[in-house]
């Protein structure tokens, strides 16, 4: 575990920030996030954190407006596929998103009456979903018993016969449209089951870099902006798992 100063992260959110007061339109450009954003606190997984999200859920003006009667995809991460346990740690409690967390997801999504629920990810085209989510740790038959979820392998055309064509919104790429498997164009509500914990625990703790980097992706996801909401000071202390570091205001970030 490793402990940042109040000036250690005032001296790496202000070297980011140096070069913006440097031009003024990219400071301009930087606008703040206006999705709403909930926080709430989960010592653990399980039915703590079904009872954590669904807090967090109420915060934020409850699901059913957002997901009855739709189709809701979850791109569930599961970087690197199946790989042994690190450091005593499961998969989910490194560097795959937590089943449990999915699972109170789609629970969650269910009760609010979503049509269909359907996790998406990647992994070799002659594996069955039912080996590679089992060898990952996740328990399917909960899953199923949720209501109405399913699973496709994104990695090729899943059940559909073509390719779904996906224009670019907007500019700065050399394609228009990018090629993906149809699970991306027929949902309704998509949802990423990416995390802070992930974030923090892919942060490389021996370079100012990657703390540096950390710190802009709280910032741009409005997650510095909450806590200062709930009444974060300048130099109260953060933790995001075994790492902690000094919280600094947006202002001086």
């Amino acid at each position: 575990m490793r402990e940042l100063s109040r000036r250690q992260m005032l001296r790496l959110s202000g070297s980011a920030a140096a070069g913006a007061w440097l031009s003024p339109a990219l400071l301009r450009a930087a606008s703040p996030p206006v999705a709403p954003v909930a926080i709430t606190r989960c010592r653990g997984y399980g039915k703590e954190m079904a009872a954590a999200l669904d807090d967090l859920f109420q915060k934020l003006g409850g699901l059913k407006p957002l997901v009855g009667g739709k189709t809701v995809a979850i791109k569930i991460n599961l970087t690197g596929g199946v790989r042994p346990v690190l450091g005593g740690r499961s998969a989910g409690q490194t560097y795959h998103v937590h089943p449990d967390l999915i699972l109170a997801c789609c629970q969650a999504f269910a009760r609010a009456g979503a049509k269909r629920i359907r996790l998406l990810e990647g992994w070799p085209p002659p594996v069955s979903a039912e080996k590679f989510l089992g060898e990952c740790g996740w328990n399917l038959r909960a899953l199923k018993a949720a209501g109405n979820v399913e699973w496709e392998n994104t990695n090729n055309r899943g059940a559909a016969k073509q390719y779904s064509p996906l224009k670019v919104r907007h500019a700065g790429y050399i394609y228009p449209s990018f090629a993906v498997n149809h699970s991306y164009e027929d949902a309704d509500f998509f949802v990423s089951g990416t995390s802070v914990e992930r974030w923090a625990a892919m942060t490389d703790l021996e370079e100012e870099e990657g703390l540096e980097y950390l710190h802009r992706r709280l910032t741009a996801s409005g997650i510095i902006r909450k806590l200062e909401t709930l009444g974060a000071k300048e130099g109260d202390t953060v933790a995001i798992r075994a790492l902690r570091f000094a919280f600094v205001p947006e202002a001086l970030s």
